[in-house]
């Protein structure tokens, strides 16, 4: 896929100061807002190569970013005009190598390479999500040409992390991490055993997973810190779409069985998620790889199946546009806030708590005024009554009892 984008046999033109697909009733585009998608490519793959997936939000009014990676996984990208950074092969060396090695150690290696690989993509999309924030105050763009300003044009309350494969795995483990700073998470087919620990076990909570019949160990190699604490947020704190291809929802890669039967039996809690798989699709096509190679030769080396890519391609963006359209007409705010006080009424030490940016004009005082209620609610349980401190006069009373017992036990 980036060998056909690299010849160039598509292009399409840029428009400056181009008006949003989409507008008000009245017909008005100025007055609207654009909503984020953040987006993480796969490896073996850069930004340019799911410009069907990215393009076709971009046309629904969604300002999409799509990343190119330098922590190794995409086979080339310019750091800057002088420097290059090439595809780091020592993963996929390490997990060949590993299939024929007794106690599969190399096997194990690499996949903790990856996990690594994902902590830098993370920071690479947290990075990049802040310095769009910026573009929304600021007026021109200094990175961009033609003074091209976002002043006022974005909306910060609905940004969107999404990725494929390791950038789904990107994707979940930026959300997770940052769960103030994103609306939702898209994870098409993550490759979850990427993650790093804390987050597959924020993915798959350890008390969920004792439930689920099938059973999970932590993905390759397992836990490397066992007593390592979760992220700050779980599977069941955000809204989430995670969309399978057939091929890998058959085999169960990415423990995508486990989270299926998490979404059946309403252990994600959230009412917005979903785990679903697009029949007799393949890994490949939620890419641009599948479309742009032949269909005769992407059959005959398994790139596809039966199905058209393209059909493919339009079920994956309708399915992932009907989910986020459907986070429009449902407010985050307040389960967020049953959670907080929910977790706040159980616990007696003191949190701190991430907010987002739009809650920064709450003074600091009115903050640790809220937290000290919600303490002393935590020591007095619903219909308690503390006790009554004891006056003066009956310490006295109580004390010259205790004289006179004292000095009748010395007569005797």
């Amino acid at each position: 896929g980036w060998i056909l984008h690299s010849w160039l046999l598509t292009r399409v033109k840029a428009k400056f100061h181009a008006q949003p697909a989409f507008g008000d009733d009245d017909g008005d585009d100025n007055n609207t807002k654009m909503p984020i998608v953040i987006f993480s490519h796969g490896v073996g793959g850069v930004g340019t190569i799911y410009s069907y997936q990215t393009m076709s939000l971009a046309a629904q009014g969604y300002f999409v970013v799509a990343l190119d990676h330098a922590d190794g996984s995409a086979p080339v990208m310019w750091k800057n005009p002088q420097e290059q950074k090439f595809l780091d092969q020592r993963p996929q060396t390490l997990w060949l190598e590993g299939l024929t090695e007794k106690g599969g150690a190399k096997k194990v290696q690499g996949a903790r390479l990856t996990r690594d690989m994902t902590e830098h993509r993370a920071k690479e999309m947290l990075a990049a999500t802040l310095a769009i924030c910026k573009w929304n105050r600021s007026r021109p763009v200094p990175e961009l040409p033609e003074n091209v300003s976002f002043a006022g044009k974005l909306d910060l309350d609905k940004i969107i992390f999404m990725g494929h494969s390791h950038g789904g795995a990107t994707a979940l483990t930026a959300g997770f991490r940052r769960p103030e700073l994103t609306r939702a998470i898209v994870a098409h087919e993550p490759s979850n055993e990427r993650a790093p620990d804390d987050i597959r076990r924020s993915y798959i909570p350890r008390h969920i997973a004792k439930l689920c019949p099938y059973e999970y160990t932590g993905a390759t190699g397992g836990f490397q810190q066992p007593n390592q604490k979760p992220a700050k947020a779980t599977i069941q704190d955000m809204d989430v779409l995670v969309l399978w291809s057939h091929e890998w929802f058959a085999n169960k890669w990415g423990s995508s069985h486990i989270l299926d039967w998490m979404h059946k039996e309403g252990k994600m809690l959230t009412p917005n998620s979903e785990v679903d798989y697009i029949e007799e699709a393949h890994h490949t096509e939620f890419s641009d790889t599948s479309v742009m190679t032949p269909l005769w030769l992407g059959r005959k080396v398994g790139l596809t199946g039966k199905r058209n890519p393209l059909d493919t391609g339009r079920d994956i963006h309708q399915r992932t546009l009907q989910f986020l359209r459907r986070l429009d007409t449902v407010s985050r705010s307040g389960r967020q806030a049953s959670t907080k006080k929910v977790r706040f009424s159980t616990t007696i030490e003191t949190r701190e708590l991430c907010v987002p940016r739009r809650f920064d004009s709450v003074s600091h005082s009115a903050r640790q005024a809220s937290s000290k209620r919600v303490k002393l609610s935590t020591t007095k349980g619903a219909g308690e009554k503390r006790a009554r401190k004891p006056s003066n006069a009956v310490k006295q009373q109580k004390s010259n009892g205790r004289t006179q017992a004292v000095l009748k036990r010395l007569d005797a």
